[in-house]
């Protein structure tokens, strides 16, 4: 199964999440796995990274059959999805 990646920033647009989850939902649809990560996470910013995948995470839906959660690494907040 093929992995996709998708990755979103700390200051993020409304409209853009939503446009990146309306394609997440077309890669899930195609049975890809999706590693989605935040990019340029500094310490003070954990927090905000945490509420912007929890929010593309909520707009996927149900397109996802299962979510690994984040994990924190290299300025990096990182989940993977993935549909059966």
């Amino acid at each position: 199964m093929p992995t996709k990646e998708i990755h979103l920033t700390v200051g993020i647009a409304a409209r853009d999440l939503d446009a990146k989850a309306a394609h997440a939902r077309r890669l899930l649809a195609s049975r890809a796995n999706l590693r989605v990560s935040v990019d340029g996470v500094e310490p003070s910013q954990e927090a905000l990274a945490e509420a912007v995948l929890r929010r593309f995470v909520a707009a996927v839906g149900g397109a996802a059959d299962g979510v690994v959660p984040a994990q924190h690494g290299d300025g990096k907040l990182v989940a993977v999805l993935w549909s059966s």
